[in-house]
């Protein structure tokens, strides 16, 4: 069956432990994500699993990694896989398929000398990403290309501007009233005015959604081999 596999790992994870923080990482993706195949768990050293059934659903966890990391100022590789697994029990932990190697060789792909001038440069970041989704060489590069293009952008963002495009990202039906006041005190209390709209324009919240939401439909369409 067609499956979408998460592998993240901690960067520089042997100055630490960071159980503390993959509990909460792991606490923050099953508190709002209920449509697993495999449920995000730990495995050797700080490594995070999980398998969903779509990029729709995916996007939704690496969306979810991408703000704990910024707010726990937390530095991450992240690998992604697309492909085959083998029809399991939801939830079930024993599972092989190639969505799952392919978000192994992305994970290992980040921790090795880049083979590409934009592994390179994602490499740079403190949250670091790599996927794989097929055997040919362009058709991988060409999807990272795309996530680059989106994440890069997110990364442009001021602290309020990302933590407003989460509060509609994540909440879409809430009044304007309740985004305000959410971020008012996501900043502390230290904002005299903290302006929703604003900081969602300035963070070309509609753009960056337009352009998310095209790549998704377009990944998820593909005939997954």
């Amino acid at each position: 069956m067609p499956a979408i596999c998460l592998k993240l790992d901690i960067v520089d994870s042997r100055s630490g432990s960071y159980h503390e923080w993959i509990e909460g990482l792991i606490d923050q993706l099953t508190r709002y994500e209920l449509s697993f195949l495999i449920e995000p768990i730990r495995r050797a050293g700080d490594e995070v699993f999980m398998v969903l059934d779509s990029m729709d659903r995916a996007w939704h966890c690496v969306r979810r990694i991408l703000a704990y990391s910024l707010e726990t100022d937390q530095a991450v590789y992240l690998g992604i896989g697309r492909g085959q697994i083998e029809h399991v029990e939801r939830g079930s932990e024993g599972v092989e398929g190639s969505a799952i190697y392919y978000a192994s060789d992305a994970l290992l792909a980040l921790k090795t000398q880049p083979e590409t001038e934009l592994l390179s440069e994602i490499n740079r970041g403190s949250f670091r990403y790599n996927l794989i989704v097929s055997d040919r060489a362009i058709i991988n590069h060409y999807h990272l290309l795309t996530l680059h293009a989106i994440i890069s952008r997110m990364l442009e963002r001021t602290a309020l501007q990302q933590q407003a495009s989460d509060l509609k990202y994540f909440y879409p039906d809430r009044t304007n009233a309740w985004y305000a006041d959410k971020l008012f005190r996501s900043a502390g209390g230290k904002h005299a005015e903290v302006n929703f709209s604003k900081h969602l324009h300035r963070a070309d919240y509609k753009l960056l959604t337009e352009m998310e939401q095209a790549w998704i439909d377009y990944f998820d369409s593909e005939v997954v081999r």
